[in-house]
C-alpha cells in the first residue's frame, strides 16, 4: 500500500515539474491540472479541443501566442498574423513537422497519416498529394460533393415528417462520412439508408473524440515506448484490414482502369504513375 501511495506522490510531482515549462518562460497559458494539463474537460468528453483552443485565444488576446499543456507535451499557439506568417511561410522548413509523431511501426495505418509523417516521408507525401487540391480537381469532384448533399436533404425530408427533433451531429457526420467516401476512396454509400456500412464503422473507429481515444493519443505523446511496447494502436488491427482490403481493391481497379473517378485515390494513382511515389498499402 505504502508502494502505491510513494508511486502515486512521486507521478504527481514528476507532473506539476513538467507543467512548469510556460511559467519558467514568462508564456501566458491557462492553470494546468496534473497528469492532465489544460485537457481535463476534453478527456472526460465535456469540451471539444477546438473549443480549448478558441478560449484561449478568447482568455489572451493581448498576447501574440499562448501555450496549452497536451496533458504534458507544452504546445505554444500563436496568435499574432504576422507571427502565423513567419511560421508557416517564411520558416516553414523549420516547423515541418507536427509535433506529435505515431510511426507505421507503432500504427501502421494511422502511421501512415499525413499528420504523422515527418521529414522526408512527410514532404514526399505532401507533393503528391497536393495535386489532389487544385483548384481543376476540386470543381471536379463537386458534382460527388453534390450528389451526396442530395442524398442527405432527401433524407431530411423524408425524417421530418415522423419527428420533431433531429440529431443534427448524426445527420451532418453521416453526409460527411458519403463525402470523404465518395470524393477520397470513390465508394458509393449512403450513411442515412445504411447507417451501419463498413465505410463509416471504419471512421468512426478513428476519431479522436471519446475518451478512449483521447487516453490512447495521450499515450502516445507521452509515454511512446511504453505504447509500443504494449501493442496499443488507435485504430485496432481489425478495423485496419477490414480498411486495407476496401483500399486495396479500390486501388487495383482504378490501376488496370476498370473504374475512373476524378476523385482522391485517381490523383494518388496518376502520381504513382508519373513519379516514384509508393503507394503501396500495407497493413
Amino acid at each position: 500500500m505504502w508502494a502505491a501511495i510513494l508511486s502515486i506522490a512521486a507521478l504527481f510531482i514528476w507532473s506539476i515539474h513538467k507543467l512548469r515549462y510556460f511559467s519558467s518562460r514568462g508564456v501566458r497559458t491557462f492553470p494546468p491540472f496534473p497528469l492532465f494539463g489544460n485537457l481535463t474537460a476534453v478527456t472526460f468528453g465535456q469540451e471539444n479541443f477546438v473549443d480549448t483552443i478558441a478560449a484561449g485565444y478568447e482568455a489572451f488576446s493581448d498576447q501574440r501566442y499562448f501555450g496549452l499543456y497536451q496533458y504534458h507535451v507544452p504546445t505554444l499557439i500563436p496568435r499574432d498574423p504576422e507571427l502565423l506568417r513567419q511560421i508557416m511561410v517564411r520558416d516553414f522548413n523549420s516547423f515541418t513537422d507536427r509535433g506529435v509523431h505515431i510511426g507505421t511501426e507503432c500504427d501502421p495505418l494511422f502511421g501512415k497519416n499525413l499528420f504523422m509523417l515527418q521529414g522526408p516521408k512527410w514532404r514526399e507525401m505532401r507533393n503528391a498529394l497536393t495535386p489532389a487540391f487544385s483548384g481543376a480537381r476540386m470543381r471536379c469532384m463537386a458534382p460527388l460533393m453534390d450528389e451526396c448533399a442530395r442524398a442527405a436533404t432527401a433524407h431530411l425530408k423524408t425524417t421530418i415528417k415522423s419527428i420533431t427533433e433531429i440529431d443534427t451531429d448524426e445527420l451532418i457526420s453521416a453526409c460527411v462520412n458519403d463525402v470523404i467516401a465518395s470524393c477520397a476512396f470513390g465508394f458509393g454509400v449512403n450513411t442515412h439508408a445504411q447507417p451501419q456500412n463498413a465505410i463509416y464503422r471504419l471512421g468512426q473507429t478513428a476519431v479522436i473524440q471519446h475518451t478512449t481515444q483521447i487516453m490512447k493519443f495521450s499515450g502516445y505523446e507521452n509515454f511512446p515506448s511504453l505504447m509500443k511496447l504494449l501493442g496499443i494502436k488507435i485504430i485496432p488491427s481489425d478495423a485496419a484490414e477490414q480498411f486495407a482490403v476496401l483500399f486495396k481493391s479500390a486501388l487495383e481497379a482504378r490501376r488496370q482502369r476498370l473504374v475512373v473517378r476524378p476523385d482522391f485515390i485517381q490523383t494518388l494513382v496518376d502520381a504513382a504513375q508519373g513519379t516514384r511515389f509508393n503507394i503501396n498499402f500495407r497493413n
